[in-house]
């Protein structure tokens, strides 16, 4: 997904180290609900008005905007593509068509737009993506030419540089390569990547001696964090060193990597692996390499939509592989768009040493996406050819759970714990789960067990305080403990707006109704829209004498989903009051 940055983000590490003080004009591609003009000058407000004076035209252009809004890409594609078969002319339809193609990895026909939108654009991703289909076609004049013509401004200080090196050498032209990464280096912030990339420009090149001196320059520089120079290095020698050279190499990068498992066992890892030349020691790997990079740390940063842009830009210039395609599944489920992160996961083979993510992330994006029926379906195949697999016998009882299907719930946890011999931290999740299911079915005795076995095995679970000292409250019981155990869970998360009611309705019936007051009103701040949130701060204000108040928050939980006894004991309220 490409939208509007209105910020930049504060990056320190690898290749962003400079973007916070960039300025805001960045994005590839504006948003529609924010853009002011597009390709040549052409404002939206024109441009809807121009399109509304033909209804049929409108129509596939809202349904467009609605389908992209909702990062259903491959729907807004199809819609704008019908708005320009009314409006073939239209700048502004056909830059809206090239992001949504381009967002959906349709790169085919997100190219077949670029040029002519790329000559009257100062949106860097179109001259990017052009000298990208460029390289990857061999003409690497055309991708220089290109990279010319770009707007300079945004990502392009860092990528040009890098796309002119790899172009240059790729037509075999060893000094304009060497100088275009001279210039990026030229930045103290860029230094050690731009060194980085040069050894491996050198190595493409053939050019041994200065290869060599840049890859032993980098694994005796302390800044420079990259393991991906000692795989180079290693691929390096291999080719044009001695066995002696491998050996030593290995020592020092043992060293700089110690807990490296690819240099565990002397090395061997690493060895192995050095038979092949690593695919970023070429002009299309190498550009590619870099849109990783750049997206990994715009993914770390928290600009996903960015992030999301130069992963497609990665696989469109290098081809997919698993380890890339499930990044690209994972940003889609942090950006919501649950149809096309499955689709995604789909695409990663059994083969893959990823398949078992793949499959857990495909069942969640569709468990997401409110596709129960085809998750379940997909849970319980895989079920019948792994019955004792207890990621899916806890995803079965978690959705069991989640739909109040408690005694379901039960038999998939009971499954998963007859497995456990011996029970490590890690169980406490399955014991709490299985708590809540039994406390859900009134079996008390033994939700209290499983939820005292979770404590015992990780004691500083503020859910699982939350929960037992709350059931205890609820009871009666405990009540000194229980409020030291929901005071405890409230300090470890005290922005849980659930777990923050928890405590202020321990004040409540203590009779400490003003600490009371202050504490659900912060939890209803946290967490609005929760009808019990709402019961419960109306019940405090009415103990307080703001019987107004008490009245209105009554009225709010009705208005916020309760169930039926809920409604029948708040319409009580509202006519009685409490005594």
């Amino acid at each position: 997904m490409i939208r509007n940055i209105s910020t930049r983000s504060a990056v320190v590490t690898s290749l962003l180290v400079l973007l916070s003080g960039c300025g805001a004009d960045t994005a590839p591609l504006q948003d529609i609900k924010t853009q002011t003009s597009v390709v040549g000058g052409h404002s939206i407000d024109r441009q809807k008005q121009r399109i509304s004076s033909n209804t049929n035209k409108l129509s596939p252009f809202l349904a467009g905007v609605l389908a992209r809004n909702d990062s259903q890409y491959d729907n807004s594609a199809a819609y704008f593509a019908e708005a320009l078969s009314l409006d073939p002319d239209s700048p502004f339809l056909k830059e809206n068509a090239f992001t949504s193609y381009f967002n959906a990895g349709d790169y085919e026909k997100a190219t077949e737009f670029a040029p002519e939108l790329a000559a009257g654009s100062d949106n860097e991703l179109l001259h990017i993506l052009i000298a990208a289909d460029s390289i990857k076609k061999q003409k690497s004049e055309l991708a220089l030419a290109q990279l010319e013509k770009a707007p300079k401004k945004g990502y392009g200080f860092i990528i040009y540089p890098v796309m002119k090196a790899w172009a240059s050498a790729q037509n075999g032209d060893k000094e304009q390569a060497y100088s275009h990464l001279q210039e990026m280096s030229r930045s103290q912030s860029l230094k050690i990547i731009a060194l980085e990339l040069s050894a491996y420009v050198a190595d493409y090149l053939g050019d041994v001696t200065k290869a060599k001196s840049l890859y032993n320059q980098l694994l005796n520089d302390p800044s420079s964090k990259s393991f991906q120079v000692v795989v180079a290095y290693a691929s390096f020698l291999k080719r044009h060193g001695t066995p002696e050279d491998i050996v030593k190499m290995i020592s020092l990068a043992v060293k700089r990597f110690p807990n490296n498992p690819y240099l565990s066992g002397d090395g061997r890892f690493l060895i192995q692996g050095a038979q092949k030349i690593p695919l970023f020691i070429d002009p299309i790997g190498g550009v590619s390499n870099v849109f990783v990079m750049l997206a990994r740390d715009l993914k770390n940063y928290q600009n996903k939509q960015m992030a999301l842009a130069f992963f497609n830009l990665a696989i469109f210039l290098g081809g997919a592989n698993s380890d890339l395609v499930l990044q690209q599944a994972q940003l889609l489920m942090d950006l919501k768009d649950y149809s096309s992160a499955e689709k995604k996961y789909a695409l990663i083979p059994q083969s893959s040493r990823y398949s078992q993510l793949a499959f857990m992330g495909r069942v969640r994006a569709l468990f997401s996406g409110e596709r129960d029926q085809e998750a379940l379906v997909l849970l319980n195949e895989k079920l019948l050819k792994y019955p004792n697999n207890i990621s899916i016998l806890g995803q079965l009882a978690d959705y069991h759970r989640g739909q109040q299907s408690y005694a379901k719930a039960l038999e998939f946890y009971n499954r998963i714990l007859a497995q456990r011999l011996s029970s490590a931290e890690g169980d406490w999740y399955y014991y709490f789960a299985r708590g809540i299911s039994y406390e859900q079915l009134k079996m008390w005795p033994e939700a209290e067990a499983d939820l005292l076995y979770a404590l015992k095995l990780s004691p500083k679970q503020a859910d699982v305080l939350n929960y037992l000292g709350y059931s205890w409250v609820d009871r009666k019981l405990n009540m000194i403990k229980a409020r030291e155990m929901i005071e405890e869970a409230a300090s470890l998360s005290p922005k849980n707006g659930f777990i923050i009611d928890s405590l202020g309705w321990v004040y409540y019936l203590t009779g400490q109704y003003t600490k009371a007051v202050k504490t659900l009103e912060k939890a209803v701040l946290l967490e609005p829209g929760d009808a019990t949130l709402h019961e419960h701060l109306g019940d405090a204000y009415w103990k307080v004498g703001r019987h107004i108040e008490a009245r209105f928050q009554w009225k709010h939980a009705l208005n916020a989903d309760p169930d039926e006894e809920q409604i029948k004991t708040i319409a009580v309220k509202l006519t009685e009051g409490i005594s």
